[in-house]
């Protein structure tokens, strides 16, 4: 698996890739990356392309998914990575609207990473 990571690293490497965000990150090698820069959609029902029910999922389903996304950030990071994790708010399970960043506080903390900056 690792040969097939670095392989594909350096397939990547100076190219703009447009994938499944979470099979992108599983084809990257631990410890091979300096920054994250992403901004996930928000998940209040807004189509993207031609996958009109992507961003409408359950609460509990989108922050399972966003911890995932997160988690392989966190595994990809060489020592002092940085990730810049541009998000809005979403609607909650009872659609009251929770600042994304607020909602992953716990588990950006539970994955050593530490959240620096709030920029609003």
């Amino acid at each position: 698996r690792r040969q097939r990571q670095q392989e594909m690293l350096t397939e990547m490497l100076n190219q703009t890739v447009t994938a499944d965000a979470l099979d992108y990150l599983a084809e990257l090698p631990s410890g091979s990356v300096n920054m994250v820069l992403t901004s996930p959609p928000y998940n209040v029902s807004r189509r993207y392309l031609d996958a009109p029910g992507a961003d409408n999922l359950n609460f509990i389903f989108y922050m399972g998914w966003l911890t995932m996304v997160v988690s392989e950030c966190a595994r990809i990071f060489k020592e002092g990575g940085v990730l810049f994790l541009q998000v809005g708010s979403t609607k909650d399970e009872n659609g009251t609207l929770l600042p994304i960043d607020m909602a992953l506080h716990d588990t950006i903390r539970r994955l050593g990473l530490t959240l620096q900056s709030r920029i609003v």
